[in-house]
């Protein structure tokens, strides 16, 4: 598990040095997102998100994400991956884009794993999937740079592992020239 953590952790710092390198000033098509928060499993959330822009006010997101929880001797982690779409709602379109706020509706799966309590269970029994659905408050900083509030609630189909997952938190996004 500690080795899962570890590629977990050399693949964010990967991403934050793309991001670095790849900022620009120049009109943007795409951006890369850090998020941190917390679940209600209860438990440490964390995500690294892509995000690629259209000329509609719908843009299509892809995530990497793992909540962590340690709490009354359980082991808890769950790793997955989120693929949504996303609308600009009204609200979003009249503030020249300082304040932008977005609906997300898509697909999730993810891996859970608790050493004790799934002791024995096969890979395929610990994977669960559904639907995700978000909605986002997005603050711009500079033309590149913007700080995200989140709100997520998940609906799962594998009821032996939970039928839903919520969790909120903040992240900073850039943007990343064409």
């Amino acid at each position: 598990m500690e080795k899962i953590n570890k590629i977990f952790l050399m693949t964010l710092l990967l991403f934050v040095s793309v991001v670095n390198g790849k900022c620009q000033d120049t009109e943007n098509s795409q951006a890369i997102e850090i998020r941190a928060g917390r679940g209600l499993t209860p438990g440490d959330y964390v995500s690294i998100r892509y995000e690629s822009y259209s000329n509609i006010f719908i843009n299509l997101s892809a995530k990497v994400y793992m909540e962590r929880s340690k709490k009354n001797g359980l082991d808890y982690s769950a790793y997955g991956l989120d693929v949504m779409a996303e609308y600009y709602t009204k609200l979003g379109q009249n503030t020249n884009h300082l304040f932008e706020l977005k609906a997300g509706l898509g697909a999730t799966w993810h891996l859970e794993n608790e050493p004790w309590i799934y002791k024995g269970w096969s890979s395929s029994r610990k994977m669960n999937y559904g639907f995700a659905g978000e909605m986002v408050g997005e603050w711009a900083i500079t033309e590149e740079f913007s700080l995200t509030v989140f709100a997520q609630q998940k609906y799962l189909f594998n009821k032996a592992l939970g039928s839903t997952r919520f969790a909120f938190g903040i992240g900073i996004k850039c943007k990343i020239g064409e």
